[in-house]
């Protein structure tokens, strides 16, 4: 039996999901009251097709902008302009003869087939964006939300807003900064190219049927615009060099995706509120490098920086806590650190009903590009740390008998790396493709050391330890199979 490909499978997937699934994956969003068991069991199935969805995005990502790839594309390209080139020299040849239709045809094959090439792939693509998603926020939600099912108020609802799509300049753009007012180089040189091209096709036309194009330039004319074509190239391009201006141009994007909003009604009265937005930041950098052998006039590079900030926001009841605004400082005014970084922004809000702490923890991850394969999501782990550790433990504990956590994850890591000691023998794990210094460095503080020990792990707990420290969770079987060869 063949193995399936990622679209074929992710195809399979989605006919054999629920309609009311069709529908959440067409729509990309979901919002309203509901009872917790009701919200899990519609979003269960989501969590095994969004990993089709992945596969396949993974799999169409690699085939884009695989080196292999990339190569073949020139190579075709050279081809299919040979391809004219020739189809030209026949069209010509057999003008005025009775093989005209042969000519005519070649021709436009020639122009045809290489749209039709470009054109499959893409077309392809498009037949199943339509169904893909993001689920990888459903691994911090359907465990939330079976913890909600026994700590909200009997009888009660949560509101949920959900966003499972893709960022999206047009719909999720915030703002765009620039240096620059326009790039006055590249205007000039698309201009020159584009004259050149529109006088080459007119020249084609007016020589196929000059009775409808009629000839403007001379046909003698042409070889000499052609032998002198690389002068008049280097003159245009010394004039565009020299207009460059300011190096290096810079524009950012900034782009806001709102993508799990939970409010809800705790047993003791408090209300509960998680907000999990991504901000990408894409820049485009155009820094000055003239080199008239390659005709380059900049080099061009694109970097992103993606945010996912998880707020929080724990509002107590003071018939339940009686506290004293004070008292309420005192308890809660300590810095909170979370998988040993500091969250990011704490702020108090003491009041007469309700006394209120709202936490900003911040994930990043940057990276070459404008679209991150995958963006960064707090485990459920983290989760659980910021609510209990940064909201009821300090509720319930005295101000002084509260202790610093970096402390005590330290001592949790050294741990682990002593049991890890005792069993696997340390292993340069930069040896794995993707896996850098620091990467190595952030493996071997949680106890990763060796290459066997990766492979002995299951592949959903590497996944896990992955997500932890903010590395690519879907590089976790890539890694493990190498790990599995360096052995």
């Amino acid at each position: 039996m063949s193995k399936q490909s990622p679209r074929q499978a992710l195809k399979e997937a989605y006919n054999n999901l629920l309609p009311e699934n069709k529908s959440l994956v067409n729509r990309k969003s979901l919002s309203g009251e509901f009872t917790p068991q009701a919200l899990i069991e519609q979003l269960a199935e989501l969590k095994s097709y969004g990993k089709k969805a992945a596969s396949y995005q993974t799999s169409w990502h690699d085939q884009r902008t695989g080196y292999l790839e990339v190569n073949r594309r020139k190579v075709n390209t050279v081809w299919f302009v040979c391809g004219i080139i020739v189809a030209v020299i026949v069209y010509f040849r057999v003008n005025d003869s009775d093989l005209i239709w042969l000519g005519q045809g070649l021709l436009a094959l020639s122009i045809v087939l290489p749209l039709i090439w470009g054109a499959a792939p893409l077309l392809a693509n498009l037949q199943v964006s339509g169904k893909l998603i993001d689920a990888d926020g459903l691994n911090l939600l359907l465990p939330l939300l079976l913890v909600l099912t026994d700590e909200i108020r009997p009888g009660s609802r949560i509101k949920l807003e959900l966003y499972l799509g893709a960022a999206s300049r047009g719909k999720h753009k915030v703002k765009t900064q620039k240096n620059y007012k326009i790039l006055t180089h590249r205007v000039i040189m698309r201009s020159w190219i584009g004259l050149v091209l529109l006088i080459g096709v007119y020249s084609i036309l007016s020589m196929v049927n000059p009775q409808i194009f009629p000839p403007v330039i001379p046909f003698f004319v042409l070889p000499i615009i052609i032998v002198f074509y690389v002068f008049i190239y280097l003159i245009i391009f010394s004039i565009a060099s020299s207009a460059f201006g300011k190096s290096p141009k810079v524009k950012a994007r900034f782009l806001k995706i709102p993508r799990i909003l939970i409010q809800a009604q705790l047993a003791d009265g408090t209300l509960f509120q998680i907000d999990l937005t991504h901000w990408i930041i894409q820049k485009t950098a155009f820094k000055k490098k003239t080199k008239f052998k390659n005709f380059q006039l900049h080099k061009k590079k694109k970097k992103y920086k993606a945010k996912a900030v998880t707020s929080l926001k724990l509002a107590f009841p003071q018939k339940r806590y009686n506290m004293h605004p004070e008292r309420f400082k005192g308890k809660f005014n300590r810095k909170l650190y979370i998988s040993g970084k500091q969250v990011a922004k704490m702020k108090l809000k003491p009041g007469e009903k309700r006394q209120t702490i709202v936490y900003q923890h911040v994930q990043a991850k940057q990276g070459t590009g404008h679209n991150p394969a995958t963006l960064p999501y707090p485990t459920f782990k983290q989760f659980t740390q910021l609510v209990i550790e940064g909201g009821y433990d300090r509720l319930r504990k005295k101000p002084q008998t509260l202790q610093k956590r970096p402390t005590t994850r330290k001592r949790g890591n050294k741990a682990k790396i002593e049991q890890a000691e005792e069993q696997y023998s340390r292993d340069d794990l930069t040896l794995i493709k993707g896996v850098g210094q620091s990467t190595k460095v952030k493996l071997n503080r949680e106890g990763v050391i060796a290459f066997q020990q990766i492979v002995d792990m299951e592949l959903s707990d590497f996944e896990d330890v992955l997500r932890h420290l903010d590395l690519p969770h879907n590089k976790a079987k890539d890694w493990q199979n190498q790990a599995r060869s360096l052995a």
